[in-house]
């Protein structure tokens, strides 16, 4: 393995199209997801697994990232599963944020913190309304953090270092 940089930088629709034919920017929903999981023949275990940003993980978590040899920097990961990052200004229904792949693992993960608490609110109350739909994992509305939010965050950023599954 090749550790000399610069590493690629693979943007996250560019990936799931290459590795399963499905364009998440026409298939943005979860009806039309499912509808364009099931055209392209893919087997998945849906089981717990509510709402857009689920569907999308598990199927990018199937399909593309055990392909990622890398090493290499995925960016611009969606707004329906990444919470706490910032939207892209250019395309809001994406994040400014990526991970470090190797070998199909993710040893990196790091975002522009989200400042707006009025787009923070919103994720986190349709994040509880799929947690009411039974998905397993969630983000609950924290309203501290939204009180704190609204007297004013500088821009940051966060990150985490290590392997997830």
């Amino acid at each position: 393995m090749d550790f000399t940089p610069p590493w690629p930088r693979k943007n996250y629709r560019d990936i799931v199209l290459e590795y399963t034919g499905v364009d998440i920017d026409i298939s943005d929903d979860e009806d039309k997801l499912r509808s364009a999981i099931a055209d392209k023949g893919i087997s998945l275990d849906l089981t717990g697994v509510v709402g857009y940003g689920a569907l999308l993980d598990t199927l990018y978590k199937a399909t593309a990232r055990p392909k990622l040899i890398g090493p290499l920097f995925l960016i611009n990961r969606p707004t329906a599963f990444v919470a706490l990052a910032k939207r892209l200004p250019e395309d809001p229904r994406y994040t400014a944020s990526f991970q470090t792949l190797v070998v199909g693992r993710e040893l990196l993960n790091a975002y522009n913190e989200l400042n707006d608490p009025i787009d923070q609110a919103t994720r986190w109350h349709e994040s509880e309304k799929l947690g009411e739909k039974g998905q397993t994992e969630y983000e609950k509305l924290d309203f501290d953090y939204i009180r704190a939010l609204e007297y004013g965050m500088p821009p940051t950023a966060g990150w985490v270092w290590g392997s997830t599954g």
